[in-house]
């Protein structure tokens, strides 16, 4: 076992409590669907933070350095927690009775959405930060895409209107199927 793989214990512990809120949240939804009314954008959200802890763990297989500091592993920690308290903030809440679907997304738009935009500035940091000879530095197709995704999610968090937010849900989607197409098989799981 490399240090490598130490490091990505806790990453994958840290996502997989995200990812269970996430998923706890679903089945909660499901079970209490008829007292509280559905949120699309709550679900796209929610969706969205499932992919994205998905694809860090993906990404950290390929994009490791060799050797390890305090600033690489802190920098390398800092997006799960950040993806573990988005997606803890936009559970669904099932002890929480709203009248409206509006509200339950409403309730939790603004820390999710920044805490989101937090992400992508620190992830670009940590790829300069470890780039080295093995593991070549981002393009600026990765860098459009996370200050763009990062711009998205500043104005998700300060606007309210409906039309804005399934608007920026469905860029920061397009966002990531694109990487999902075209950067992802790009990136080998194993050195």
């Amino acid at each position: 076992m490399d240090t490598f793989e130490f490091v990505q214990i806790p990453v994958a512990i840290i996502l997989g409590f995200g990812i269970s809120e996430i998923l706890a949240g679903w089945g909660h939804q499901l079970r209490h669907r008829d007292e509280n009314p559905f949120s699309r954008l709550q679900f796209a959200g929610s969706a969205y933070i499932l992919m994205m802890a998905l694809r860090y763990l993906w990404v950290q297989w390929s994009t490791r350095p060799d050797s390890w500091d305090y600033a690489a592993y802190l920098l390398t920690m800092a997006p799960p927690v950040l993806i573990a308290l988005a997606a803890h903030s936009i559970r669904f809440d099932p002890t929480i009775r709203q009248d409206d679907r509006r509200s339950l997304y409403d309730r939790s738009r603004k820390p999710v959405c920044w805490l989101l935009a937090c992400v992508f500035p620190v992830w670009m940091v940590r790829a300069f930060y470890i780039a080295d000879v093995s593991s070549p530095k981002p393009t600026l197709f990765i860098l459009a895409g996370f200050l763009l995704t990062s711009l998205v999610f500043i104005r998700l968090a300060t606007t309210s209107r409906p039309w804005e937010q399934g608007l920026g849900w469905s860029i920061c989607w397009a966002i990531m199927l694109a990487f999902f197409t075209v950067v992802l098989p790009g990136l080998s799981p194993a050195r």
